[in-house]
């Protein structure tokens, strides 16, 4: 991906670091990437196996650094219809 820094929040008299928000589309071979709405990345990643057809999260840091709250995923929404 590439740097995206937390704030540091206020809440009340405590200091807190904000989520990160990741959404992320894929599209064939294209795949694209948002972070808390302050950061986008888009990429091309080519590949000849047709079993590749998932999505893995992982976390460098250290054991227990990172923490999954809710994943999401829709599949074969089909063609967006455009006016």
């Amino acid at each position: 991906m590439g740097p995206h820094t937390l704030f540091t929040l206020r809440d009340g008299n405590a200091e807190v670091q904000e989520k990160l928000h990741l959404r992320i589309f894929c599209d064939r071979d294209v795949v694209e990437v948002y972070a808390n709405d302050r950061f986008a990345l888009s990429t091309v990643v080519y590949t000849d196996e047709p079993t590749a057809l998932g999505i893995s999260l992982f976390a460098r840091w250290r054991l227990g650094s990172a923490l999954v709250e809710e994943v999401k995923v829709w599949e074969d929404m089909g063609s967006i219809e455009r006016d």
